[in-house]
């Protein structure tokens, strides 16, 4: 290639790099189940006449050599595995793997380069950046079900930079997916970044993944990610990147024991409140229906209720089994109600909640209160208490703000 081992002539904007003071440092990952370091993130410094330094704009320059780079992540990954096995550390050792560079790896006939350390696979993750690469993805597969074969652990990083393809993510069948908490952030409103968060720790539960949120900084940031189903957590709020394997502090550890402690609490506070407003609308919804028979004509059904339900309603209707709205919407505007005849007819079985709460109201026979949510017609934070009636199904949208109308009325 016409380079040395020793130095590396990097010809960008970057100052040249000896490989002899390239290092490996090393950040805890902290598992939720124990508040403990579960493994450590590989990451690249440089010693220089500044001290030391992130090889990151070195490995994220698009103008520097990529052969160069490669010999650079090849010699940190050599140094990291070999200070694993010296220091017999426990845990997991997280490595960033670069799919094409794995390939060459394949095509120069070494693929066995964790077992030849005398690591435990299970011990080994790697970290892929799914829209960086350039392979095939067919190919993609064969090299990481080989090593998740061996016993490795496959975690996804950096998903919402980018285009991540949820599919190709959803192929590799990874056991981690890993999320930039400060990439979602920066991006989003606070409550879009929480629904945003929820949809992310849906799709891990669903592909049998753990979620893992790097970037902490704050309290506030791992309470958010911790909410939202983060098994591991990594970040300056923890530790910094360090040139030796650290544990977590024991102050941290016990600060991290009591914001548990308090979130749980206040979750099981939330809970208890939404749990009690299921049961004080059901008991309502008794009440009301008791006052006069049930009428035949579903939309005189829903002219009678939208008497009672003004104080605490925004908008009802009522649906049959099959999801098909039978009736007009009624929704409030301005004290008022105003007939929407348009939506008599939509079906809305498509709702990815729909079909399960029908199955629960006919085994349940009551009604069941859904999490707030934004409404896709209106852009506004609703519940909807949906109701069993005979021959259909009653929906209440619940404007957030008139919650305590219903606990006063």
């Amino acid at each position: 290639m016409g380079h040395t081992i020793n130095q590396i002539n990097h010809r960008t904007k970057s100052k040249p790099i000896d490989l002899q003071q390239v290092i490996p440092y090393f950040q805890p990952i902290i598992g939720a189940d124990q508040q403990q370091v579960w493994g450590y993130e590989v990451l690249g410094r440089v010693h220089s006449s500044s001290g030391i330094q992130s090889l990151g704009p070195f490995f994220g320059d698009p103008e520097a050599d990529p052969a160069l780079q490669r010999q650079v992540d090849r010699h940190i990954r050599e140094l990291a595995l070999n200070k694993f096995v010296e220091e017999k550390k426990t845990g997991h050792l997280f490595i960033n793997v670069n799919p094409d560079w794995l390939r060459m790896d394949w095509q120069e006939g070494d693929k066995d380069w964790i077992t030849r350390h005398g690591i435990e696979p299970e011990r080994i993750v790697l970290e892929v950046t799914e829209f960086l690469f350039s392979i095939k993805e067919q190919d993609m597969l064969n090299m990481l079900n080989y090593y998740k074969e061996l016993g490795c652990k496959i975690a996804i990083d950096d998903v919402g930079k980018g285009f991540s393809n949820l599919d190709r993510i959803a192929s590799f069948l990874p056991d981690i997916i890993k999320v930039d908490i400060h990439l979602l952030k920066s991006s989003t409103q606070s409550q879009s970044f929480m629904d945003v968060l929820h949809s992310l720790s849906v799709l891990a539960r669903r592909m049998g993944a753990s979620l893992l949120f790097e970037g902490m900084e704050t309290e506030d940031e791992w309470q958010n990610a911790w909410k939202s189903g983060g098994r591991f957590y990594q970040g300056y709020l923890f530790a910094r990147p360090a040139s030796h394997f650290q544990e977590i502090a024991v102050p941290i550890q016990q600060k991290m024991n009591g914001l548990i402690e308090q979130l749980v609490e206040k979750e099981l506070t939330v809970w208890n409140r939404q749990f009690k407003l299921e049961q004080l609308l059901n008991h309502k919804m008794l009440q009301i229906l008791d006052t006069f028979p049930y009428l035949a004509d579903p939309a005189a059904y829903l002219t009678e209720l939208t008497v009672d339900v003004k104080e605490y309603c925004y908008r009802i209707y009522i649906c049959d089994s099959k999801g098909n709205q039978i009736t007009a919407n009624y929704i409030m505007v301005d004290g008022d109600w105003q007939k929407q005849p348009e939506y008599r007819g939509k079906n809305w079985s498509w709702r990815p909640y729909f079909l399960h709460n029908i199955a629960k109201m006919k085994i349940d026979e009551k009604g069941i209160l859904s999490e707030e949510y934004q409404d896709l017609e209106t852009n506004v934070r609703i519940r909807t208490f949906s109701y069993p009636i005979q021959n259909g199904y009653l929906f209440l949208d619940l404007m957030v703000d008139l919650k305590k109308a219903l606990f006063n009325a």
